[in-house]
């Protein structure tokens, strides 16, 4: 882009601004409003935006798309997204801004893999553009797109841009012909340390107390369960007993402490305090809420396709039917898109969910988040926890301040969420929100000060259902706790929760003595899966194989099925949990040799 003059050679900035937006400029945030006063000025071409989610962000993408149309410095835009959710979210949006913010933008269109002409461009009837980062690196026609009219100025602009690092693979998107670039993101820095292609960007940006502190994203507040686990350490007959800080994230490089903590997310006894709480707090944050709009949803995030059905059958059990349903890879797409658009609509309060709906994904009902998975990286927990952070709208802030996360002490997780409430806790020491309440809506009471939740009665003796009295003080307990929750309503998720938490955690040992056949179904499923992408791994690095060739992985995996079912005579469709313990094993001790010997046995590929 060449130098141009800046509007303050005419007109302040604000000046210029109001006469785009008029008496619609009022509406935008303060953070907002510095980036559009930042595009009104800047002579740069390339400006990063860290708002955190729930800001605003693609208000401000497409705002500043207009500033500098109205600069005369672009004329046609191109959105680049990580997802095809995004991308349709995304178009979904343009229209309705420009309706909101008093301009006029032509019309936006996805491009797919369908799309093989430019006559959009050429007629000049679309002027926003998307497209995901794989179609703006891998499709011609997004290089095309950015080429073919002489007269045409790009503003490119990257959303969640934090996916996109610097590097050999995402080259071309520097490369793009665009006038100017803009990053989107509410977490610039990658927990792999690579530079992202916003490098050396001016910036806008907001951290999260300020963004409260503006009442204009929730509060995230922890709720950590600390758990007493009984484990049987190399074969001693006496368990030993640990906390769950002692099975923090530090050990996870300990393979047999990191496989003990999988295993244990399948055990309802582990998992059940935990998502009770969480159940009881969304019970508690819709008690006078009549309006469906309005309503408060959860979502728990899980290790993997099995586990999140396993979660998900414990979750209908201590909440009841139609209570919750999963997401994953391992469904047909249309169910996904059912699913999500039933969880959207209230039809679901609570969805199980991997990464499919972790970044991006945009209702502001989410409020409760669980997570019971082991992820490590800073910068995708605090995408997940941004899922809660949005606002319902007409809907009084005092009413929806908190984003509840509820996590146990073994978890990355906790340690995002300690140093965030330290920093708001610092940063927010002199902000009073306020505290009356508006008619026919309930104000968020607040929990308990201690962030770890006192499950003494489950962790330290036995309770059978069928022990009325210690059950009868369970609930008080718990009443103790949400005291704004229906008595009855209380007492059911409990009672429901001790049908399958009637004893203390059990010791590692007796692990497979103490879960449902369904649930160990799914964990021994979910430990076969691992253990065949573990054992294509080490194939590839004994044959030193480029790890990116799909066709070799899917002929290995094909292999180890055929000798599985060979050896065994036993058939996937009707095998039993033991079944896939057995493969388990067999797996691993196949595993274990290849590493060890770098000699791959004949009746596989590439031997």
């Amino acid at each position: 882009m060449q130098s141009k003059s800046t509007v303050q050679d005419v007109q302040s900035s604000e000046e210029f601004l109001m006469g785009i937006f008029g008496d619609n400029l009022s509406k935008f945030r303060p953070g907002q409003l510095r980036a559009l006063l930042a595009l009104a000025e800047t002579t740069e071409t390339k400006h990063e935006i860290n708002f955190p989610t729930g800001y605003g962000k693609t208000s401000v993408l497409l705002g500043g798309y207009v500033v500098l149309r109205e600069r005369k410095l672009c004329n046609r835009m191109l959105i680049l997204v990580p997802t095809d959710d995004l991308r349709t979210q995304t178009d979904g949006v343009v229209i309705p801004f420009a309706k909101e913010w008093g301009v006029t933008i032509g019309g936006s269109v996805r491009i797919t893999k369908k799309t093989r002409e430019l006559r959009y461009v050429t007629e000049g009837q679309i002027e926003v553009f998307i497209a995901t980062y794989q179609q703006g690196v891998a499709n011609e026609f997004v290089d095309s797109l950015l080429r073919v009219h002489p007269d045409h100025r790009w503003f490119v602009g990257y959303d969640e841009s934090h996916k996109v690092a610097a590097g050999k693979s995402w080259g071309g998107l520097g490369a793009l012909n665009a006038a100017f670039q803009m990053f989107t993101t509410a977490t610039p820095i990658r927990s792999d340390g690579l530079k992202t292609v916003a490098k050396g960007s001016t910036r806008t940006h907001v951290g999260i107390t300020e963004g409260i502190e503006e009442q204009a994203i929730r509060q995230p507040t922890g709720h950590i369960e600390d758990y007493y686990i009984d484990v049987t350490v190399n074969g001693d007959s006496d368990p030993t007993r640990l906390t769950a800080g002692d099975l923090g994230p530090d050990v996870d490089e300990d393979f047999q402490k990191f496989e003990q903590k999988r295993r244990l997310r399948y055990i309802e006894k582990y998992t059940a305090p935990l998502l009770t709480h969480a159940i009881a707090r969304l019970a508690q944050k819709n008690q006078f809420v009549r309006d469906e709009a309005k309503r408060h949803r959860m979502m728990v995030f899980c290790m993997s396709n099995d586990h999140a059905k396993s979660v998900n059958r414990q979750l209908n059990r201590i909440a009841g039917d139609g209570f919750s349903d999963w997401v994953g890879v391992d469904r047909p797409d249309f169910e996904n898109e059912e699913i999500k658009a039933r969880f959207r609509k209230g039809e679901l309060e609570c969805v199980c969910v991997i990464d499919m709906m972790g970044i991006g994904y945009d209702h502001p009902n989410v409020s409760v988040l669980a997570f019971l998975h082991l992820t490590k990286a800073p910068t995708k927990l605090l995408q997940q926890i941004g899922r809660g952070q949005r606002l319902i709208p007409k809907v009084e802030y005092k009413n929806q301040r908190y984003c509840d996360v509820f996590a146990g002490r073994d978890t990355a997780v906790a340690r995002v969420i300690d140093e965030l409430e330290a920093a708001m806790q610092r940063d927010l020491k002199d902000y009073e929100p306020q505290q009356e309440t508006d008619d026919g809506q309930a104000p968020m009471i607040e929990l308990p000060d201690s962030h770890i939740v006192d499950v003494e009665w489950y962790r330290t003796e036995r309770v059978s259902p069928g022990d009325t009295t210690k059950v009868e003080s369970i609930v008080e307990g718990v009443k103790g706790l949400y005291p704004d929750v229906d008595e009855g309503r209380v007492g059911e998720i409990v009672r429901q929760s001790l049908g399958v938490m009637d004893s203390e955690a059990p010791p590692a040992s007796t692990i497979n003595t103490e879960m449902s056949e369904s649930s160990l179904l799914d964990m021994w499923q979910g430990e076969v899966k691992i253990a065949t992408r573990t054992l294509v791994s080490n194939i590839f690095k004994a044959k030193k194989l480029k790890s990116g060739d799909t066709g070799v992985a899917g002929d290995i995996k094909k292999a180890v099925n055929r000798k599985w079912v060979m050896n065994s005579r036993l058939n996937h469709d009707n095998m039993v949990s033991g079944d896939y313990k057995r493969k388990y094993d067999w797996l691993q001790e196949l595993n274990n040799r290849i590493a060890k010997t770098k000699e791959v046995p004949l009746w596989l590929p590439l031997s």
